[in-house]
């Protein structure tokens, strides 16, 4: 709601963070909203807090793909898989130019698979395992969820790079109130 009510307001220049179009930052003696302040370190928390949740999901997933599921992980491992983690992710936040940026790409490829090709990958072999009924409307209905959210997710990724090689013109800061 807020991005699209972001746009609403500021038309062509939305900035990719909403929350800049707010803060105006070129400007001598400007106000600055704590409303929007409180929104910035609300969004600086949610990231800081969330990051622990996902260390774990990865390294298990990294743990079973690396050394299988039947070694039992050692401190070591743990360490070191924990630390390439976080070395990945630092690297990433200091090269990537903006939040947007991952974003977009974690939208194209995440949400896509996760909203649109997992639930029909599901319901096909569910079908197959003959757990629900049959019907050639309902396998075409899974099937062109699942082509579609492939697509889906490939072109908004496909995007998102081409807009990171050939960027946009850049956006004039946001106007002084």
């Amino acid at each position: 709601l807020m991005g699209a009510f972001g746009v609403l307001e500021y038309g062509e220049e939305t900035q990719g963070n909403i929350l800049q179009n707010f803060m105006p930052v070129n400007c001598d003696n400007a106000k600055r909203d704590p409303v929007i302040l409180v929104a910035f370190v609300a969004i600086a928390l949610t990231i800081v807090m969330a990051f622990p949740l996902n260390i774990f999901p990865c390294r298990y997933t990294l743990d079973v793909l690396l050394f299988g599921e039947d070694r039992e992980p050692s401190t070591v491992r743990h360490f070191l898989l924990t630390v390439t983690i976080c070395a990945a992710v630092l690297i990433t936040a200091l090269f990537v130019p903006a939040i947007n940026v991952v974003f977009s790409l974690m939208g194209g490829t995440s949400s896509a698979f996760v909203c649109f090709v997992l639930p029909a990958m599901f319901g096909i072999k569910l079908n197959s395992m003959g757990v629900i009924k049959d019907s050639k409307i309902r396998r075409a209905g899974m099937w062109l969820l699942a082509v579609g959210g492939i697509v889906i997710g490939a072109t908004s990724t496909a995007v998102t790079i081409y807009n990171l090689v050939v960027p946009p013109p850049q956006l004039p800061p946001p106007p002084c109130k």
